[in-house]
């Protein structure tokens, strides 16, 4: 029996530039994945994604926006990751939560991204530019209803929203 591949297309929207409020919707551990940067011997490392979802809707879908940005797994003092949670808490870290910290703490807590565009050969992407701590006053948003974290998927059909959702790309 075949199994045909066909080429998919796509209606996925990124975030339009510039600051706004979003929720932090899921912490995905991507496992350990090998990079290569320039002509270094390649590194094998631990990766974990978080997926935010914005405050602004998508008028084509009606959902919000979808945010994500992947980071090595690590809060060494030169790690994006440290600096980026940093920027959000709007507070270091203590020795304590540098020796384990829990990322699953994230979920639900609302942030104030700076959102700008990378174009391509394959499209327009959105990157997570800044992080900060929601201002004060902002009231903040829920964990959009519907959505089905990667961890609890069954159906292989990766994170994001229940299957009938299932146009949007992740």
């Amino acid at each position: 029996m075949p199994i045909i591949a066909k080429r998919a297309s796509s209606t996925f929207t990124p975030a339009p530039e510039g600051p706004q409020q979003a929720v932090c919707v899921d912490v995905v551990d991507l496992g350990m994945q090998e990079e290569q940067w320039g002509d270094e011997p390649a590194q094998t490392k631990h990766k974990v994604k978080l997926v935010w979802h914005s405050a602004e809707i998508d008028p084509e879908t009606e959902k919000p926006y979808v945010i994500s940005k992947r980071y090595n797994l690590s809060l060494h003092e030169k790690a994006t990751l440290l600096k980026d949670l940093q920027a959000w808490r709007g507070r270091a870290f203590t020795e304590a939560e540098l020796d384990a910290f829990d990322l699953e703490q994230l979920l639900g807590v609302n942030a104030y991204l700076s959102i700008t565009h990378r174009v391509t050969q394959k499209g327009t992407f959105a990157n997570v530019g800044s992080i900060m701590k929601l201002p004060k006053g902002m009231d903040a948003i829920p964990v959009t209803a519907g959505y089905v974290r990667a961890c609890e998927k069954q159906d292989g059909h990766g994170p994001g929203w229940t299957p009938a959702d299932e146009d949007i790309p992740f």
